[in-house]
């Protein structure tokens, strides 16, 4: 399943579908098999099925069965990009759908994005999306996870997936928040600045306007169980988000980044807080300039290659058709300070070095052509 998400995931960032059937033949069904779906059997995977023959000729893009009378899961496929447009007017069709002939789930992709539905419950159609996945931004493990969760024949069949959609509807918008970035969270503290697992956990929520306390984020550690995909040993939640401060001293010619914290970083106008991140947005300016490739790597040491990818430590270049590979935090800060002098690019970065470096505590400057 992983490599298959993979493999979408590089096709869509490359523009490889390009209208709905790529989505409908591609994606969709190519993820249905997956998931235990017998795709050649139009009893158990029904295209253009008409939800109302008796009344009119409104058709559903796929049906799905589980048995022989009644369809358990409805899928709507939009263009690529197309969902947030019209996404009240797609919902309303998904409704009407359902009054009929009432599925399980509802499904509305582009096959980028994912909106699940459970059509079952009451209130609002809109207040019945339960969960929505991105296939290029979300992490493919949590992608895989909801994906077998939700979708898979076999979930489905043996009522897990309606019990687990169920449940996650009767979460807050706290507890969903919460829900959806744990895993993240479990993943960050294993990188450097190291940060405990509930300001990992407030920090990522605070990305979608939510703000929960260190008291909610600690109990819900506390009283959740770590998932299958999440195998990471859990630290000690109890410790504190705050460290006692240490004396700052300043370093303008550092050559050792590990362990470091970017607190503020700029390129030119453009603004990031990591170093791979600064590094790229440094080579897009180099090429905006008329650098080549081959100029570029006869001055920095990393892997660019032509296309966007979202794998192997690959990212694209903002607003360049060329992707780089994240290098450790030293290498790409040493790169990055060869290219603006190169480049005669303005380069600001403020940082520190966080506790299991040797400079613990310490702050570094880099100013290159800064005002």
């Amino acid at each position: 399943m992983k490599t298959i998400i993979e493999d979408i995931r590089q096709k869509i960032a490359n523009n490889f579908y390009s209208n709905e059937e790529h989505i409908r033949l591609n994606i969709v069904l190519r993820l249905l098999e997956k998931l235990g779906w017998d795709i050649w059997n139009p009893k158990e995977v029904c295209a253009e099925f008409f939800v109302s023959p008796d009344e009119d000729k409104t058709k559903v893009d796929l049906a799905l069965f589980v048995n022989n009378y009644s369809p358990s899961v409805f899928i709507e496929i939009k263009y690529l990009g197309k969902i947030f447009d019209k996404l009240s007017q797609i919902e309303k069709q998904l409704r009407n759908y359902n009054r009929d002939n009432t599925a399980i789930f509802s499904i509305i992709t582009d096959g980028r994005v994912w909106r699940f539905y459970y059509s079952q419950t009451g209130g609002e159609f809109s207040q019945k999306c339960f969960k929505q996945l991105d296939l290029l931004k979300d992490d493919i493990e949590d992608i895989e996870l909801h994906l077998l969760t939700f979708l898979s024949k076999t979930e489905i069949q043996n009522g897990a997936a309606e019990r687990e959609a169920s449940k996650y509807l009767t979460l807050s918008q706290k507890q969903k928040a919460m829900e959806d970035a744990i895993p993240q969270a479990r993943r960050l503290i294993q990188e450097p600045p190291y940060p405990s697992l509930p300001e990992a956990l407030i920090n990522i929520i605070k990305e979608s306007g939510i703000t929960i306390s260190i008291d909610e984020a600690i109990e819900y550690i506390k009283t959740t169980p770590i998932k299958r995909t999440d195998n990471i040993e859990q630290p000690n939640v109890e410790n504190k988000v705050t460290e006692k401060s240490r004396p700052i001293q300043h370093y303008d010619n550092a050559e050792d980044f590990r362990f470091t914290k970017i607190l503020l970083g700029r390129v030119e106008k453009d603004t990031s807080k990591s170093w791979n991140q600064l590094l790229r947005i440094a080579i897009k300016y180099s090429l905006d300039k008329g650098m080549t490739l081959d100029d570029l790597y006869n001055i920095i040491n990393v892997n660019i290659k032509s296309g966007l990818f979202y794998e192997h430590g690959f990212r694209p270049i903002p607003d360049k058709n060329y992707s780089m590979q994240d290098v450790e935090s030293t290498k790409a800060a040493i790169n990055l300070k060869k290219l603006v002098q190169k480049s005669k690019l303005s380069l600001y970065v403020e940082f520190e070095w966080r506790e299991k470096s040797p400079n613990a505590g310490k702050k570094g400057i880099i100013k290159i052509n800064a005002i």
